[in-house]
């Protein structure tokens, strides 16, 4: 697909005002277009009924992908993540080059998040062996967003998910003073704690948390 066509249906609902309320949310960390995220949807409904673009690949996928992150509108971003979140189970283990560039690459929390939970998780599930070749460099890679990834790839995995990783990754950076980590340390132990919250009480028991991971981790098995 010509991104030109994206781009001429994306601007025909450029909205100044609400432009202005996004990029103030983000912190001025980018620029949007104003399109508000249910208008979007049906905007990528619209996108996706080219029929040459729905029978592509993930790795078909890719090269759109990458121009569209290359544009200065996070918007343009959202629809790349949403359009690999559709193939991604299909994916090949080559696919992991592309997500660590797009978590690395204009990164904040709400690509971030969407990648680690949706594109990870999901390659992961369905390519294992990544898991011990990966999981190891991203935590080696001092990269908060990579570390990041790894605290909250499983997040959607429920009964299946490997706590010796978790409870690993979490140990290793749990003496970070970033807020993003301490932020997904708490926000993995809470969605981990909806399948096991005894576990999760008892490795919080013996582990000192930042007191914003502990807060996090504990918000809802308190309140049950």
């Amino acid at each position: 697909m010509d991104i030109n066509y994206i781009k001429t249906v994306f601007e025909a609902h450029r909205n100044v005002s609400e432009a202005q309320k996004m990029k103030k949310y983000m912190r001025d960390q980018f620029e949007y277009i104003g399109i508000k995220s249910p208008v979007r949807g049906e905007l990528k409904a619209e996108i996706l009924l080219d029929k040459e673009l729905k029978n592509l690949t993930a790795e078909e996928l890719i090269p759109l992908v990458y121009e569209l992150w290359k544009q200065e509108y996070r918007e343009y971003h959202y629809l790349a993540m949403e359009l690999l979140d559709r193939k991604i189970k299909n994916a090949k283990p080559g696919m992991v080059e592309h997500l660590q560039f797009l978590i690395v690459t204009k990164p904040w929390w709400d690509t971030v998040d969407f990648i680690s939970s949706h594109l990870v998780g999901t390659l992961f599930r369905k390519q294992p062996d990544l898991v011990k070749e990966i999981i190891p460099k991203w935590m080696k890679s001092e990269n908060m967003w990579l570390q990041r990834t790894v605290l909250l790839y499983q997040l959607k995995y429920r009964k299946y998910l490997d706590e010796r990783i978790l409870f690993d990754a979490i140990l290793k950076l749990n003496g970070s003073k970033e807020f993003f980590i301490q932020k997904a340390i708490g926000w993995s132990l809470r969605e981990y704690g909806k399948t096991n919250p005894e576990g999760v009480v008892e490795f919080i028991a013996r582990t000192q948390l930042a007191p914003l991971s502990k807060r996090e981790a504990l918000r809802r098995i308190i309140k049950k």
